[in-house]
């Protein structure tokens, strides 16, 4: 009984670091995710920082962070560029039923982003 409540209490704590390695990423990051914009800028050392943390949640399995690391790869602002990579981690965090990435495949497969365009798949 103890070793079933503990467990759930370890899944809860885990699920509660991700949320703050996230925010903390989002904020090492500049707050530049999903349209937020910065007071003042990360320095490059902050936005690499930001980035490792965000690719260890996405290598981790956490749905968001799997999205965002996407989105930073998409974008190649702070980590290079790889669209097939960032459609890869849209795919992990999609399958996890995150909507943000199911809205990102599709707007990838009808623009044509880093993918041939193709209306159905979008």
């Amino acid at each position: 009984l103890f070793a079933a409540k503990s467990g759930g209490w370890v899944a809860k704590r885990h699920h509660e670091c991700d949320e703050i390695t996230f925010q903390l990423a989002v904020s090492l990051l500049g707050g530049t995710l999903f349209g937020h914009s910065p007071n003042e800028p990360p320095t490059a050392e902050e936005q690499t920082e930001g980035a490792h943390l965000m690719r260890g949640l996405a290598d981790a399995g956490s749905p968001p962070g799997a999205c965002a690391w996407a989105f930073l790869l998409r974008n190649g602002d702070v980590v290079e560029e790889d669209s097939a990579k960032a459609l890869h981690y849209h795919h992990q965090a999609a399958s996890a039923g995150y909507a943000q990435s199911m809205h990102e495949i599709g707007t990838m497969h009808y623009l044509g982003d880093g993918v041939e365009p193709d209306s159905d798949e979008a």
